[in-house]
């Protein structure tokens, strides 16, 4: 990876955004990203760098939280590097009766 996209970031706005529908919906406001979980404490999406899917480059929180949907509107350009995302759901293990893999 050349230096230039390392030094790349997201610099669009995040917003609050709309509980439904449900995925990743692009309309003119930019990208509204609501995740249902009723466990989550806090959920970030998670960019990663499309030529080293192992590196993670940055997160940002999905903050608004409308009953147990999380979600946040994504304004301006992801870099073109960062073509892997991931939703990162965190969760309170002492408060979710031991599971280990819990449903979110």
């Amino acid at each position: 990876m050349n230096k230039e996209n390392k030094e790349k970031r997201y610099e669009g706005k995040i917003l609050p955004g709309k509980p439904y529908p449900l995925g990743a919906i692009w309309d003119s406001e930019g990208v509204t990203l609501p995740i249902y979980s009723e466990k989550a404490e806090r959920v970030e999406v998670c960019l990663f760098d499309a030529l080293n899917p192992k590196s993670q480059r940055e997160c940002i929180p999905l903050g608004q939280v409308t009953g147990h949907v999380c979600t946040a509107i994504c304004q301006g350009e992801v870099p073109d590097s960062y073509t892997v995302i991931v939703f990162m759901v965190h969760i309170n293990r002492k408060r979710d009766s031991g599971s280990i893999l819990p449903n979110c």
